[in-house]
């Protein structure tokens, strides 16, 4: 894979999730960093750029919400957050009061996934990273 490949960081407690969610990114070109919580998803964030992040919401070790939250107050990259919650519990956790957040509710087909991740980034938008303070 291009080193200039676009760059995802994948978070999801669940391996079977990530694995799907690295086969969908990788067939479409991108180059997928993984983590299994929130705290290390965020220490992932910290040490490289990335142009889009897709989050579980409900995670030990540091769930979607307040790592979305984190990664908002340094940087603007698209965020996708994916929940096997039901609708109004995805509502309820505040998920949808961090700007730039979409959601994908679970279970979600490969094209699903795939459609989502080109809504987020698709576009050619690829960000980068807000000079900010360490949180």
């Amino acid at each position: 894979m291009s080193s200039n490949a676009p760059r995802l960081l994948l978070i999801d407690d669940d391996q079977m999730a990530v694995v799907l969610m690295v086969r969908v990114a990788t067939s479409m070109g991108y180059h997928c960093t993984t983590a299994r919580s929130g705290a290390s998803g965020f220490r992932e964030f910290a040490r490289s750029t990335f142009d889009a992040v897709i989050t579980d919401i409900n995670m030990p070790g540091g769930d979607g919400v307040v790592l979305a939250r984190r990664i908002r107050s340094r940087s603007k990259v698209p965020i996708l957050a994916v929940s096997g919650l039901e609708a109004q519990a995805i509502a309820a956790c505040g998920i949808e009061d961090v700007p730039g957040v979409d959601v994908l509710q679970k279970p979600f087909t490969p094209a699903m996934l795939r459609d989502s991740i080109q809504d987020l980034v698709g576009s050619g938008r690829r960000a980068s990273k807000m000079v900010a303070e360490a949180c």
